[in-house]
């Protein structure tokens, strides 16, 4: 059923089981899939795993990005009548969000389900826990440094489209593209953040109950059916991951930064300029250039026993950190400064012929 997404009652006419039997199978098999391996193909990744994705991101172009956040309905048939009106969306018809955040290789980082599909993206976020913990500090963590446009910061964040406020952990596009560098940082945003688009795309591919109307009764049905694809699906990625295209690039692409490195160590003219410009196109900040625009450089929480993770003060300041909006649109030009004397390097992957 998780793959094809037949009706209970259509497979009993060649596997000769029950509409029952059928039905309690597939559910005993989808609690065995969240119960057994949520806990390590759906979880939020770890502080190592962080820095390998803002690594990758940093060489697509994007310092600090840690992945890229998008919703989705799916259909609900099966709804009770009771809950027509609160989940019926603006085309008419009943549905839940799937809130979804991965990373460039589709790996899924994070899925919150349930949300009535009379909402729209905003206040979905607002109702999921990733929202919740961001806004209280617990998340991301606050030590993850990266250093755009000469200004180093400590909250990572996500590439979504303009739907969504705009807040610091937010890259979200301009709005009015009136200029060559804000139509290039909006087409460059625009195809790191077909990531998670393209998920769902794989997702329904492999998992055809995602793309009919889903025959569970209860939220808590839905959300463990559509965790349990999830799983599989990361399962999946993890196998294969070593044979995609972007991290043989990224592989190909260090092999030579070592090879520069190395001239470099030998003293050579070549290799010295070679490793000058990866050290610039790296973000990397002297301590000189750090003195020179220290007015510029944005500290994190200071830890102390006053404002220590955990307290009010602290929960405060991560608040009014992650909610700023001057930070987004600064993030935004710092961004757009980054990535344009670059362009040519970080479009090409994205132009075709």
């Amino acid at each position: 059923m998780l793959a094809y997404g037949e009706g209970y009652d259509r497979a009993d006419e060649y596997v000769r089981l029950s509409k029952a039997t059928i039905s309690m199978a597939v559910r005993k098999l989808i609690n065995f899939l969240v119960e057994e391996y949520g806990g390590a193909y759906l979880r939020a990744p770890t502080e190592t795993e962080l820095r390998e994705i803002m690594r990758r991101n940093e060489a697509r172009g994007m310092p600090g990005c840690i992945g890229s956040i998008y919703c989705s309905h799916w259909r609900w048939r099966s709804c009770p009548t009771a809950l027509h009106g609160q989940y019926q969306n603006r085309k008419g018809y009943r549905s839940i969000v799937m809130e979804t955040v991965c990373d460039e290789d589709t790996y899924v980082w994070h899925m919150n389900v349930g949300a009535a599909g009379s909402n729209n993206d905003a206040n979905v976020l607002k109702l999921s826990p990733l929202y919740h913990a961001i806004v209280a500090g617990l998340w991301p963590p606050r030590t993850l440094n990266f250093t755009v446009n000469n200004r180093t910061r400590t909250m990572a964040y996500y590439l979504t489209d303009g739907i969504n406020p705009r807040y610091a952990f937010f890259a979200t596009p301009y709005p009015d593209a009136d200029t060559h560098k804000k139509r290039v940082i909006n087409r460059l945003q625009e195809a790191l953040r077909n990531d998670v688009e393209r998920l769902y795309a794989v997702l329904t591919g492999r998992f055809h109950v995602l793309m009919h109307p889903a025959r569970f009764t209860t939220i808590d049905k839905l959300r463990d059916a559509a965790h349990a694809v999830t799983i599989l699906h990361n399962i999946m990625v993890k196998r294969n991951r070593h044979g995609y295209t972007g991290l043989r690039r990224m592989a190909a692409l260090a092999a030579v930064g070592l090879e520069a490195d190395a001239a470099a160590a030998d003293g050579s003219p070549e290799g010295a300029a070679a490793g000058g410009a990866g050290g610039a196109a790296a973000g990397d900040v002297s301590d000189a250039d750090q003195d020179a625009v220290g007015e510029h450089v944005v500290a994190g929480p200071v830890h102390n026993p006053v404002n220590a993770e955990g307290t009010l003060l602290y929960i405060l300041q991560a608040r009014q950190q992650a909610l700023d909006r001057d930070e987004q649109e600064m993030l935004r030009d710092d961004l757009a400064e980054h990535i344009f004397p670059n362009r040519h390097q970080f479009l090409l992957p994205y132009i075709e012929g």
